[in-house]
């Protein structure tokens, strides 16, 4: 249970903060769109996964992040202490909120998301 905000206001400084990036790579982007065309495809697939994964509730992003890690709905109820059909409420409201229309959708934009996340902003990302 990494990351979890200790309360509400650290959890809005945190989504506040993740805001604050996406802009960054927007501005970024806009500055250098013309440069290369492949590189802007997979900037904006990147952003695509922030906007969508920056929806979820902590929650949410710690079973997809078992869900990715291979986990099945029994065994992260298990680790989480939670009914097997709360987490398949939670793993169907992922779907729907990443506008994902299978499993492979639904890992593909987590990852990108941690890809982006993980990545530091510099001068280089969009050129």
């Amino acid at each position: 249970m990494k990351n979890k905000p200790a309360n509400t206001e650290e959890y809005i400084v945190g989504i506040y903060e993740q805001n604050e990036k996406i802009l960054e790579l927007l501005e970024r982007f806009v500055e250098s769109k013309e440069d290369e065309p492949t590189q802007s495809v997979v900037d904006i697939e990147k952003l695509y996964a922030i906007e969508k994964v920056n929806q979820l509730t902590p929650r949410e992003r710690e079973i997809i992040r078992l869900l990715v890690d291979g986990k099945m709905n029994k065994q992260i109820s298990y680790d989480l202490i939670i009914s097997t059909s709360t987490v398949e409420y939670h793993r169907s409201n992922i779907m729907k909120k990443l506008d994902a229309k299978n499993m492979g959708q639904m890992i593909k934009m987590y990852i990108r998301w941690e890809d982006a996340m993980k990545s530091e902003v510099n001068d280089t990302n969009f050129k």
